[in-house]
Parts: structure tokens; sequence; C-alpha cells
């Protein structure tokens, strides 16, 4: 058809009688009323979709010789209304007569095939039923005139509009059962009618997926199913008796079948409707599938044995007193599985989330597993998933493994135990309130985030709050912890830190708030990364690689902001360290120290409120003295340093210093700014700005550093010590341009 812009097409049109005064009406004009209102209304049932719109369940019923469907509305792809009314309708599957086909009708244009339906006893096997419009002249008559050159008399008043059910069989051309016992025919009979193996098999290239796939289409292309029909069901009918009905494997709500094809290739597989409405019916029908399959005391059920697909993600019963479950292990034998952890809040998420995945293959997929907690009363589940679908889950920090609240922390950590090794846990926003630190040990590459200070740890009983121990990698961001005691310096867990990694070979933590607690002497830190055991008589050789960035820590009084033992590579910066209480100084702001130190960089720090800033250096035993051991190379640049003298009256042993350190082959310490913060009674005791001592290498570079006193008290005691020990050779320090305030 050809036309030209602005001229009007009515092709195929809806005609509507044009009534006038005086017009001669037959009863030809009358059904051209009938039949443009009925063109309209099926355009109008196009619109909505072909489908189910409510009701029209399917169940057996009469000793489970006989189907019940509940009266509802369906749409047909032609867009014509299937109303079943009343509560329940029981279709007997014995029928002593063949239903009288449709009369010539405009109303219902679709004949009922002989071969559609059956006569006599239904025989076993396989058949979809699906409901059809029908029509028929009704007996009540109406008086004939005779004018229209009939005798006159009586003829039928009304064509009626009704539905008729319909069962197509599926023979072996479209479904080969398997040898008996057959335990998975009615999971291979639905994936068959969701396409499952052709969408497995278009997954790689979803740009050219046919439009039409699955059992279904292949019944519309052969005849068998109409344009007038709606399927509701699957079922098996032997030994006269209905062993299974299936809704969800051919039942749908209404699909805008037309919109598919609009969007054409390639756009319709990805953006079509069909797939999202198959993944929820695919989840329904493996459901009512395990439902239906309740065990029986002293019965146990097993995936394999009854289902070919399980959906990317479903629930498991577990049981509950006089309801049977499924037992977890059982159920899932064979299957490589894993339990995970999960914030309860995101399960309808995951679900969403996993209709755009396909279905699991037990025999080739793995499975993630979580038990949800129910309310009392309430029958528990355990939630099984596609291997690694949680760390598509949303979060303020990505993607999570594991998800902890204040209220499942402890119960996940098992899980965490027992799981995968490469792994991110989620700390939710909230307190949590910590009977024993959260312990993350022997672990491959982990990361932990929270929701910056809204997740907020507290240990009320131990140093550390977090502890990591021999992972492969840790990062650590976006939470705030603080410890609630301090051991003594002759237990086994001195200085350990609010935050502790041990025999890591890579931490990073960024942008996490920390605080130790006071004690009268030096026992813990904000955070410590150390090799598992460090003390008289152990030269440990473990060393790690370590970046501290954009962290705010608090340490207590005579307590260390941040402890660093055998670091390979160190690299400290941004990071503010004050101790919380103002008149009480920490002993230590950073510490770098135990025989490995390669490379060493402490950069853009602030750092208030503490006898000693900065302290680096590396040294052995007594006992081990051999040849000395040193610094690689560091760097101190660019850090704001307030040393603080405590009372007179507050014991005080120790070295006060702003940057000490020692032992070191190449060294640059610059651009730093140091103050000394003096108590009237603390006025003469000795402190030191800048304090370089032991054996050093070539490079020894200290310039361009402001040193001063604040409150108008005298300074550091000495601004800039060298103390070079015998031995050493090559040393050429370069102290220059450095502004000392008297």
């Amino acid at each position: 058809m050809n036309t030209q812009f602005l001229e009007a097409v009515f092709a195929d049109g809806i005609l509507h009688p044009n009534f006038f005064n005086g017009r001669i009406l037959t009863a030809t004009d009358l059904r051209d009323e009938q039949a443009a209102n009925l063109k309209r209304s099926r355009y109008l049932g196009q619109a909505l979709g072909t489908g189910v719109v409510h009701g029209l369940t399917v169940t057996a019923t009469n000793g489970r010789t006989a189907l019940a469907i509940a009266g509802g509305l369906a749409i047909n792809p032609r867009g014509e209304a299937l109303p079943l009314p009343g509560t329940v309708t029981t279709l007997n599957l014995v029928l002593a007569n063949r239903p009288t086909g449709t009369v010539s009708s405009p109303f219902v244009p679709c004949d009922l095939p002989a071969a559609a339906t059956l006569t006599g006893v239904v025989s076993t096997g396989f058949y979809l039923l699906a409901i059809t419009s029908v029509t028929r002249l009704s007996t009540k008559m109406a008086p004939n005139s005779g004018l229209n050159g009939d005798q006159p008399g009586c003829t039928n008043r009304y064509e009626e509009i009704g539905v008729q059910f319909k069962l197509v069989p599926l023979t072996n051309v479209e479904f080969v059962t398997s040898p008996a016992p057959g335990l998975n025919n009615r999971s291979r009979l639905a994936h068959l009618c969701f396409g499952t193996n052709q969408r497995i098999g278009f997954a790689r290239d979803p740009v050219h997926a046919p439009v039409q796939y699955g059992l279904v289409a292949r019944l519309r292309e052969s005849g068998r199913l109409t344009d007038c029909d709606v399927p509701l069901a699957l079922f098996h009918y032997q030994a006269q008796t209905v062993q299974f009905v299936d809704l969800w494997a051919v039942r749908r709500p209404c699909l805008q079948t037309g919109q598919d094809q609009a969007w054409g290739q390639p756009a319709q597989p990805l953006v079509g409707q069909r797939q999202a409405i198959e993944a929820q019916a695919l989840l329904l029908q493996f459901q009512q599938h395990l439902e239906d399959l309740r065990p029986q005391p002293g019965t146990t059920i097993r995936a394999i044995d009854h289902f070919e697909y399980l959906p990317p993600a479903g629930y498991l019963p577990a049981g509950r007193a006089g309801l049977a479950g499924f037992n977890l292990a059982t159920f899932f034998a064979g299957a490589s599985l894993q339990q995970i952890s999960l914030d309860p809040a995101q399960i309808r998420h995951l679900l969403q989330r996993s209709f755009d995945y396909l279905p699991i293959n037990l025999s080739q997929d793995a499975v993630d597993v979580y038990p949800v907690v129910t309310a009392a009363g309430q029958e528990p589940y355990v939630l099984f998933m596609r291997r690694g679908l949680s760390q598509f889950l949303p979060t303020a920090s990505g993607n999570c493994t594991y998800t902890l609240t204040p209220s499942n922390w402890e119960a996940s950590l098992t899980q965490i135990a027992n799981g995968a090794n490469d792994i991110h846990i989620c700390l939710q926003a909230g307190n949590y309130t910590l009977t024993r630190p959260i312990e993350i040990k022997n672990k491959g590459h982990i990361k932990i985030t929270g929701a910056g200070l809204g997740t907020r740890l507290f240990s009320s009983n131990a140093e550390a709050a977090l502890w990591i121990e021999n992972c492969q990698s840790v990062v650590v961001r976006d939470l705030y912890a603080q410890n609630g005691s301090a051991k003594s310096p002759q237990s086994k867990e001195h200085l350990q830190g609010t935050l502790s990694a041990y025999n890591c070979q890579e931490v990073t933590v960024e942008n996490v708030s920390l605080r130790c607690v006071t004690n009268s002497e030096k026992t813990a830190a904000c955070i410590t990364v150390s090799p598992l055991q460090i003390g008289p008589g152990n030269l440990s050789t473990t060393e790690s690689t370590v970046r501290i960035q954009n962290c705010n820590l608090e340490p207590g009084d005579r307590q260390i902001g941040l402890l660093l033992i055998n670091p390979r590579y160190a690299q400290v910066d941004n990071n503010r360290i004050v101790a919380f209480q103002s008149g009480n100084p920490a002993f230590q702001g950073i510490v770098v120290a135990g025989t490995i130190a390669k490379d060493v960089r402490i950069l853009n720090n602030t750092i208030e409120n503490a006898r000693q800033g900065v302290h680096i250096g590396v040294s052995q035993q007594e006992s081990s003295r051999g040849s000395p051991l040193y610094i690689d190379n560091l760097l101190v640049l660019g850090n704001t340093i307030q040393v603080a003298l405590p009372n007179q009256s507050r014991r005080s042993t120790g070295q006060r210093h702003g940057i000490f350190v020692g032992n070191c082959r190449s060294m640059v310490i610059e651009n730093n700014y140091l103050t000394l913060k003096r108590f009237t009674s603390t006025r003469d005791a000795v402190a030191y700005g800048i304090d370089i001592y032991g054996f050093l290498g070539p490079r020894v570079v200290v310039r361009q550093n402001h040193l001063t006193s604040l409150d108008n008290l005298p300074g550091f005691t000495e601004s800039i010590r060298l103390n070079e020990l015998p031995g050493t050779t090559g040393a050429s320090p370069l102290i220059e341009n450095n502004f000392i305030a008297p």
C-alpha cells in the first residue's frame, strides 16, 4: 500500500453503519455494528496482551480423577476475553460425547479441530490444558415475522459466547519421556516449555536469539494451539489418575506479543518482556513443584533426581512442627555448595536480580546458600542461588559476598570461616556491640567495607575490634571502631590494634576512624600490622606491603596511633593522629619497627598530642647481633607534628621527639612542621626535634623543616641531632635551610 503525507488510511478499518432517519435497517446492518464493536474490543484486548488476567488455577480433584479450574479471566492472542464464571468448574476427564463445534459467527471465528479435543477415556500421557472461545445458538426463541421470505415462526433469540477446555496430547515428537521411574519428567517437560536449552544455546549471542522458542510456540506453529487458545496448565494422566498438575510451565500473565516483534532485531531479545515474565514463571514453577514433592517421614529428596534445572535463585523450605521439610545436604547432593551471609532486607532484590541469569545446572554450576532466620512459628527456609550472584547486590561500598548487620554478625562469622577464600564483607550501618573481635583468618584476598561513620564497632572486652590473620591481601575501608580494653605488657595480647592485621602479605586501610583505650602502660594501638609474634628471642622475617591512607586515629593516653612491624613497603599518608584526651598525650603517633623495612614513606600526616611523633628504626636482639640492619629507603615529607610533654606529676618515661630515625641507608626528611607543647612543670624536660641515630648510608638529607615551640615556653632541647655510630661509611649528611625558632 502506498500513501502520501496527510492522506488518510482506511484499509481494514472499523466499519460502523451510518444510521439516519428513514434508513431501512436489516439484520446485516445490526451485525455490521456488532462486528465493528467486536473489532474495537479485540484491539483493546491485544493492547493488554495475551495470557491469564486472574484466576483460572488448575488442581486435581475428585480423588485425582478430574481437574478443578477456578473462575477467572484470560485474553487470547486475538484479543478476545475468555471469562470463566463461578468459583470452581470441575473438568471430567471422561467425555461421553464430543462437544458441539462452533456455529458460523463473527464473535468466535475459530472452529474446534477434531484432533484437539479427545472423546472417550483420556489415555495415559502428558497433556496441555487450554481454554478457548466457543459460541452456540441459545435455546430461547424469538418470533420471526416472515418478512424476509421465511415461514413465520420462531428462531434462536441469542448467540451465546462461552469458553471451552481443550486437551493437547504431547506426543513423542514434543516430549520423549526418560526411562522409568522418570522422576524428572515434570521438570524436563516444564523446561521444554520454557525453551531452557534453546536459551542456554543463544546466551552467548542474545542479539540474534529467535523471537519464538519453546514447546508452546511449536504447538502454535503446528496449529495444535490456535490464536483462540490460552494455555492454563500441563498435567500427567496415568492409571486413570492425575499424577501432577503444573501451572507455571505454560501459564503466563498477559504479554503484549506484538510489542516484542515491534522492537525487532537486535533489540527484541534484549529489551522484550518475554524473558522477564518467563524468569518469574520459572521460579514459581520450581516452588510449586517443590511443594508437591514435600517429603514423607523417612524419605529423602535429591534435586538431581527430580529437576533438570533449578532457577538461578529460589528457596528450600526447611520444615516445622507437623510439616516435613527438605534436608539441605541431601537435596544438593553432588553439587558444589557454599554457605554465605546476606542482609535479609536484600533477599527480594536478589530474587529480582536473578531473573537476568540462566537456570542452574547442578552437574555444572556451583551453588551458594543462605539460611534465613524467620519469626517464631514461621517455617524457616534456605535461600539458594547461582554461585557469586550475591556479589552483585548494591551496597554503599560495592558488591558483597557477605553482609553483616548488628544483629547477625556472630552467626555470619561461622559462614565466613567455612566459605570462599576471596571475599568482600560489607558491614551495614549500625552499632555493633562486640563481645569478641570480628575475626577473619586464613583467607585469600579479602575486602571489608562499612557505611563510613555509620558503621560503629565497639569492642568492650578485647584490644582488637577487627582481627585479620593469615590472609594474602586485606582492604579495610569506611568504618569506625574502638576498643574497651588494654592488656598488660606481659600478656599475649600486648600491643594489639583496634584494627589488627597479622601475617598478611598486603594490607590497605583507608578512610577509617579508630580509637584505642587509655592505660597506665603502653599496651595498645589504633592500627597494628605485624607478624603474628614479635618478642624477645623471636627474629621474624615475615614482611608485608602496607598502605594507610586518609584515616582518623585517636590513641588513648600512653598508647600508639599506628604500629607497623616488618613492612617491606609502607606508605602512610594524609592521616590525622590525635590523642583524644588533650592533657594526656599518646606515647607514639607512627611507629615503623622490626627487622625489615625496605621502602618507607611517611607523607602529609598530622600528628598531635604525642610524646613521640614519628619513630622509625629496625634492630635485632642483643643475642642475635651481627651486621647492622638498615632501612633501605625512607621519605618523611610534609608532616605536621605536635610533640606534647605531660605534666611532671604524671609519670613520663622514654625519649621525646618529633621524628626519630635509626639505621638508614637513604633518607630524606623535608618540609615538616614540628612544634613542642610543654607544661610549666616540664619546661626543662629533654625533647628532640629531629633525632637521627645509628648506622647511616650515603644519603642523609634534612632540609626545609620548621621547628618551633608553643605557649612561649622553651623549644626543643636540640632541634636536629645527628648521632652516627662508629662504623658508618660514606655518610655525607645534607642538613640545610631548616627554620628553627628560639
